[in-house]
């Protein structure tokens, strides 16, 4: 295995990683754990196995298990619809969600309602909304394409929705947030000290990786510290911490209470639901010839080995929209094998979980400061093919210099070129003469979502909601303005990661007859319609 660890070094160099942390689950038993590179370049100080990254994305699974732990306690019922818990869930645009949706529509994400993460969250995805207030957002979701509805028929990620499980385990348990329940029924009970969720034990953690990006020259830049309030809407689904061993040791639960559960054998395992969880139940179309079963769960995608899909929820989509990575599947001369997992990813953190019921096989990846593609989805791909032994041996490498390559040159391809075509030639460091007259709040009542246009000297800014960032604000064309920077390191430094879509950065302000501002429209999402902010009328 120690050659593996010059791959790895090769992975992380590549990617930009800061550090790597990494462990594997084979038979059962832990058989190795290592740590390479820096959690915190300042003051030099290494990555170890109790290093504690944010999650991402992986909170889903714990999400998961902990509505499991309800339906086994009789207090919840998967297919309850969710109203019968939440009764103001209602979304007004297609009847039959509020009608029938239930926690594995919610957990599985068929829904149909739309993806909303930069509605809600800002450029930076910093949620400040509580989960109270994001069901009136959810609510009033878009949840049709072409008029027809997409509930129980589109596969439509959307990690908001999915908190909806979250205010569920509040309402029926009684406790004041879904962090309290998840501490006292779930982390405490399994050990794991050092997965957390409450927003003061992570800020004082003294075993943290800090978030960076890799910027052109080269260098790293630090980044603001993606932390969750406790009543934040998107906890539940992104905002967890946690280290290397604790991740194992999870996934040892799971895989253990998973086999108990398929046995005839009663188990007193604190996970609960387990089978049904890790359940595949939105089907995802294969993008290969050896079209094996690939669907996605209740925080768990399930892939059938050889498959293209085992990258589909990494950051590493240059290849797969391509098409660079099909000669790069694994296992393709190899007996098939199902791989339930998870990628989780913030700015300045990536990470995976991928565990193989049939070898009780699992293998967590951590790292901070990937920003050249998916350090974690590569390092895990390379972990998993050492491990079980697949053949024929991919080399992973190249292709994560691929995606690097792509990763690189996307921003100018997708976003410098097209807002160019936009400002027509404009001149990006010109302004119209009155810029003032933009200054004010702008309001959504339907969403109940504010925006607030600032003026500081000549610049104009814009901040999202109660995030208190400021986003430079650049005339395309006359009244037309744009949030997105116009360099790739500023868009790393701003951690705009999850913002690649240019349209979604327009801001299209309108005049009334008296040539004053009266609001703007706002395309937040590429696939839903642009929606009406109102300015407000300040009263003195």
């Amino acid at each position: 295995m120690d050659s593996i660890d010059e791959k790895i070094e090769d992975i992380r160099a590549i990617c930009g990683a800061v550090s790597v942390s990494y462990g594997i689950l084979h038979h059962g038993e832990v058989i190795r754990t290592r740590s390479l590179g820096y959690r915190n370049t300042e003051k030099h100080l290494s990555a170890d196995s109790d290093t504690i990254y944010a999650i991402g994305s992986l909170s889903k699974s714990f999400l998961a298990a902990s509505v499991g732990i309800l339906v086994s306690a009789g207090k919840l019922e998967w297919k309850t619809p969710i109203k019968d818990y939440i009764s103001e869930f209602d979304p007004v645009h297609d009847s039959n969600i509020g009608r029938f949706a239930n926690l594995v529509d919610i957990l599985c994400h068929s829904t149909g309602l739309a993806d909303h993460d930069l509605l809600q969250g800002g450029p930076s995805c910093q949620f400040q909304n509580s989960n109270e207030d994001s069901i009136r957002i959810i609510n009033n979701l878009p949840a049709k394409a072409g008029g027809q509805p997409r509930f129980r028929r589109w596969w439509k990620y959307n990690n908001s929705v999915s908190s909806l499980a979250s205010v569920t385990i509040e309402r029926v348990s009684g406790t004041s947030c879904y962090a309290d329940f998840l501490r006292e029924n779930l982390l405490e009970l399994l050990g794991l000290a050092r997965t957390l969720a409450h927003q003061s034990l992570i800020m004082t953690d003294t075993n943290m990786a800090m978030p960076y990006a890799r910027l052109q020259d080269g260098s790293h830049c630090s980044l603001q510290l993606p932390i969750m309030p406790e009543n934040s809407s998107a906890l539940s689904c992104l905002g967890l911490w946690s280290s290397v061993n604790d991740m194992l040791s999870f996934a040892k639960h799971t895989l253990d209470a998973e086999r108990s559960e398929n046995s005839a054998f009663s188990s007193d395992s604190v996970l609960k639901e387990m089978q049904t969880i890790r359940k595949g139940f939105h089907k995802q179309p294969s993008r290969d010839d050896f079209q094996k079963s690939c669907s996605y769960g209740m925080g768990w995608l399930r892939v059938t080995t050889p498959s293209a899909h085992l990258g589909l929820l990494s950051p590493n989509d240059n290849v797969q929209k391509s098409g660079l990575d099909l000669p790069f599947i694994l296992g393709q001369r190899s007996t098939s094998l199902d791989v339930v997992m998870h990628n989780g990813r913030v700015p300045g953190y990536d990470s995976v979980l991928l565990t193989v019921p049939s070898s009780e096989t699992a293998i967590v990846v951590m790292t901070n400061g990937s920003t050249d593609g998916g350090a974690s989805d590569w390092i895990g791909r390379i972990l998993l093919q050492e491990v079980l032994r697949l053949q024929p041996k991919v080399d992973i490498v190249s292709l994560a210099r691929q995606e690097a390559q792509l990763s690189r040159t996307w921003f100018q391809d997708h976003v410098q070129t097209p807002l160019g075509t936009e400002r027509f030639g404009l001149d990006s460091s010109l302004q119209q003469s009155d810029v003032c007259n933009f200054v004010g709040e702008y309001r959504n009542e339907q969403f109940g979502v504010s925006l607030y246009i600032k003026l500081a000297g000549s610049v104009i800014s814009v901040s999202f909601n109660a995030n208190e960032k400021l986003y430079a604000l650049t005339l395309c064309r006359p009244d037309v303005y744009t949030f997105m920077p116009s360099t790739r390191d500023q868009w790393l430094r701003d951690s705009m990661i999850d913002c690649f879509d240019y349209r979604t950065s327009l801001l299209h302000f309108c005049r009334s007859a008296d040539d004053s501002v009266e609001g703007f429209r706002w395309k937040w999402d590429g696939e839903e319609e642009v929606s009406w902010f109102s300015k407000q009328i300040v009263t003195t």
